[in-house]
């Protein structure tokens, strides 16, 4: 549908629009790799976990893998942004795990 705004037409395109169909894993430690899968993913410019980036290594039209290297125990909100603006936030924990050796 095409909206006029001060001589501008702005049109929203259901079939240009990233889908997400999942997030994995819904638990993690860092450094990790999350898969975001869904459609129409590879115009997805930026992943977020809280406040942390997680850059992206692959990315394709129905998956795309981001590698977050550090985030503090907790729980977040995963952010992903198509030309600046979120698409989709889901939410993840991030664990710390410590192994003590005697």
């Amino acid at each position: 549908m095409a909206v006029p705004i001060n001589n501008f037409t702005f049109r929203h395109e259901d079939t240009m629009t990233p889908i997400i169909s999942d997030v994995m894993p819904s638990a993690i430690r860092s450094p990790t790799v999350l898969t975001i899968t869904g459609s129409r993913l590879d115009s997805l410019l930026d992943v977020t976990v809280g406040p942390y980036s997680c850059p992206t290594t692959s990315v394709s039209d129905s998956q795309v893998l981001c590698e977050i290297d550090y985030a503090l125990t907790g729980f977040y909100d995963v952010a992903v942004y198509v030309d600046s603006k979120c698409i989709v936030i889901t939410s993840i924990i991030v664990i710390l795990i410590i192994i003590i050796i005697f």
